[in-house]
């Protein structure tokens, strides 16, 4: 298995949450709809999409550059119904979590 540095949501903790610079947002934003883009080539949508999951491969060495990770709950978009909800429990709203019990 190839060894990760941290999370995203792990280096933000880190970090107290400080905003990051415009360029590396946009640095993340596109290697995160390429790898979208390779699932939509197999009709799969991640399903569980969240900073938790999204990997720093060497912070020091490489700033910003990511993997996706956890396929856990990843779906082929063919069997998708519309208007279902995939996500994890965890990362629901509270609301929708106690409206849907």
């Amino acid at each position: 298995m190839e060894s990760l540095d941290q999370s995203l949501f792990h280096f933000m903790s880190s970090s107290h949450f400080r905003p990051l610079h415009l360029a590396d947002i946009r640095y993340i934003t596109q290697q995160l709809l390429e790898a979208l883009k390779e699932l939509s080539k197999f009709k799969l949508v991640h399903g569980d999409l969240k900073p938790d999951n999204i990997m720093l491969v060497d912070h020091k060495r490489e700033p910003f550059k990511i993997k996706l990770i956890d396929f856990g709950i990843s779906m082929d978009v063919r069997a998708l119904i519309p208007g279902s909800v995939i996500q994890a429990i965890g990362c629901r709203p509270q609301k929708w979590f106690w409206e849907h019990r």
